[in-house]
């Protein structure tokens, strides 16, 4: 797990390439303190730097990817760079610096991220005859690549970004994987290509224009959606999307994109099958405990979040049942769990958590995110996330992830995905149900009914969530223009020259109803929900230099299995994750397999936001003119907040939100 950039200058002399790329370097320092390494090349040669936080053994190591001096004392010109931020996971020795080469040095790679099935493709290469000298997952996916090409990214059980430059074809190749896990942004211009983990690194180099991309500023003040579109908040800040590859040819400047994997799901409805379900959940057992132990593989300390809903309890029970058959020193003789608790047992979920830990026997770490906290850590999270919050949720998480670091445990499984994976959500339960009635299951649609009235499924999701795809879809000029805007007095601050100019985007909320629930879970799971997810948790961990891994959003075999299944066997009873619980039926307590409520990472927004009214008014000034009324919303704040409805919150705390990113990046 680490942090990676590059600089590629098309046009010689327009840049300093070794200069900037340092300074993308350093910037991206949090993600991988423990090593650093720079490889430079230009016409006639290369060169392998180290810097200031480069172990001194990493120079003495007898391999052809060795620094060879510091880059401050280097002050040769060059044209392409590519730098590595290195947090040791696996194979801690000097072996395991980037970027890395083979043997003949025609090939160099910085890798960000976890090949979990490494040793079983290494074992591949070595019958074809390949030669290794590190332990590395990064020298597998150099060697995999060096063989087998490209193609090889279909070998991979993981997450990663990676360039690959192919001296001898004068070819950068860039990926990043199947859904998203790992982070890859670009600039691209006639005259330079630059990429970087994160876009802050890239919004600080002088060639990239610092600018607000204002689609991007509507979809998120009046949508409530990031990313939703390759280019993002940052204007000509280009994402990779997830299951992509680009390929840049250094010398002509050719620039290609290619799309290399498409998840499958079945649109088939079958009649249930008592014998049909329990072999699948006895598959989906013998795959998620596979996936856990295939993340467990670690030189590094490992840990796990516990929140005490069912996705986080199976992992950590999961581990359990694991370490009863093999002592793991990288998570010694009781796991450590991390959990974000609160004096405000509406949304404190720690008693949930206590269940877990007492069948587990883990060493349970809490922390207890605040208002005060959350005011001294507000412009950090906003410089953290690179972009403004969804929600003050993100803070649980950010303190969850400092506490990890402060027990000095490198590495966190996870349980973003589960909700997309095997249906977590109220609309979940709405397309299953439609899909029923239109393959007149009608078995199915009365068992439903007889158990209807659940935060995961009631008549008013029912009738509710297709009211409005309803009147979505026949959406008038008019309540664009202005019945949207007036329908939540918090949008009647924004300006209105801004948003009559981007109002056109409303038309996203046209998208057809969808009464498929293998449809649905697929674009949730391929689409923005889900990546925003696992953008905002590698932000927050890796900001404590903490590698997150996730089983449920990114293990292939178990995700290409779930995805087959026909929904009838994914909610049963108006149950959410029913293969889930009774996959996990003898491995967690039954209190968790049973329960129903859903929190997640929860936090007393209303209660925060009018504690510390005062702080987040000073957000609300005149830089923020371009984007709403600041002069009014000023003026009202006091009775605005004190007549919010506690589900408003978010819509305001956007705006506090957005303008706290524009103040920390000086947009």
């Amino acid at each position: 797990m680490c942090g990676i950039s590059g600089i590629v200058s098309l046009n010689a002399g327009f840049v300093d390439v070794k200069k900037h790329l340092q300074a993308m370097s350093n910037i991206l320092r949090h993600r991988g303190p423990d090593d650093e390494g720079f490889f430079y090349t230009n016409d006639t040669t290369h060169a392998t730097m180290g810097g200031q936080d480069t172990p001194r053994n990493c120079y003495h190591i007898e391999l052809p990817y060795a620094p060879k001096t510091n880059i401050e004392d280097n002050s040769a010109n060059y044209c392409l760079g590519l730098a590595h931020r290195r947090l040791s996971i696996i194979d801690l020795h000097p072996t395991g610096h980037q970027p890395m080469c083979i043997q003949d040095q025609s090939l160099w790679i910085v890798f960000n991220g976890e090949i979990y099935n490494y040793v079983e493709i290494k074992k591949k290469l070595e019958k074809l005859g390949a030669k290794f000298f590190s332990f590395t997952d990064t020298e597998v996916v150099l060697k995999a690549y060096q063989y087998w090409g490209k193609d090889c990214f279909q070998e991979f059980n993981g997450m990663w970004a990676i360039a690959i430059y192919d001296k001898s074809k004068n070819i950068l190749f860039c990926s990043r994987d199947r859904f998203g896990v790992k982070p890859f942004y670009y600039y691209f211009d006639k005259n330079i290509f630059a990429f970087a983990s994160e876009q802050k690194a890239l919004v600080a180099m002088p060639f990239v224009k610092n600018k607000i991309n204002n689609n991007a500023a509507f979809q998120y003040l009046a949508l409530g959606t990031t990313e939703s579109q390759e280019q993002g908040l940052f204007e000509r800040v280009i994402e990779l999307l997830p299951g992509h590859h680009l390929t840049l040819n250094t010398a002509t400047g050719q620039f290609e994109k290619e799309q290399y994997y498409q998840l499958k799901y079945t649109h088939d409805w079958e009649d249930f099958s008592a014998k049909k379900f329990d072999f699948h959940v006895a598959e989906t057992k013998e795959l998620f405990v596979q996936a856990v132990s295939r993340r467990l593989r670690s030189d590094a300390p490992i840990g796990s979040c516990l929140s005490g809903g069912i996705d986080s309890s199976s992992i950590v029970c999961t581990t359990d049942l694991l370490m009863k058959n093999k002592f793991m020193n990288q998570i010694g003789l009781r796991q450590n769990v991390f959990t974000a608790s609160y004096h405000n047992e509406s949304i404190d979920e720690t008693s949930w958590a206590a269940k877990v830990v007492d069948a587990t026997q883990t060493n349970w770490h809490k922390t207890y995110p605040d208002a005060e906290g959350l005011v001294q850590d507000f412009e950090d999270l906003a410089y953290t996330q690179d972009i403004p919050i969804l929600a003050s949720s993100t803070y649980a998480q950010y303190k969850v992830m400092q506490l990890v670091h402060q027990k000095n445990i490198k590495v966190t499984l996870d349980g973003q995905g589960a909700d997309e994976l095997f249906a977590g959500y109220s609309p979940h339960f709405v397309a299953y149900f439609y899909e029923a009635i239109r393959n007149k299951s009608w078995k199915q649609v009365r068992e439903n009914i007889a158990h209807i009235d659940t935060e995961f499924s009631n008549y008013k999701h029912i009738f509710g969530i297709r009211a409005k795809h309803i009147l979505a879809a026949n959406f008038s000029a008019y309540f664009k223009k202005y019945g949207f805007k007036n329908s939540r007095k918090e949008f009647g601050y924004i300006n209105n020259d801004f948003w009559k100019t981007n109002n056109h985007q409303l038309d996203s909320l046209k998208e057809k109803f969808v009464p498929n629930l293998n449809q649905l879970l697929f674009q949730q799971f391929t689409g923005v929900g889900l990546k925003v997810l696992l953008r905002t948790g590698d932000r927050n961990s890796m900001r404590f230099s903490v590698e997150s891994r996730v089983p449920f959003a990114d293990d292939l075999p178990l995700i290409e299995k779930i995805f087959s299944i026909p929904s009838v066997y994914k909610i049963r009873q108006n149950e959410s994750k029913s293969l889930l619980r009774a996959a996990m039926k003898n491995i967690l307590p039954t209190e968790i397999v049973n329960r129903r409520d859903k929190l997640g990472f929860a936090t007393p927004e209303y209660k925060w936001l009018n504690e510390k009214k005062e702080f987040f008014k000073q957000y609300i000034n005149k830089d923020m003119d371009e984007y709403i009324d600041s002069k009014s919303l000023h003026k009202n704040w006091n009775s605005i907040v004190a007549g919010l409805d506690p589900t408003a919150t978010q819509r305001l705390f956007r705006i506090i939100k957005f303008a706290a990113w524009k103040k920390t990046f000086k947009l």
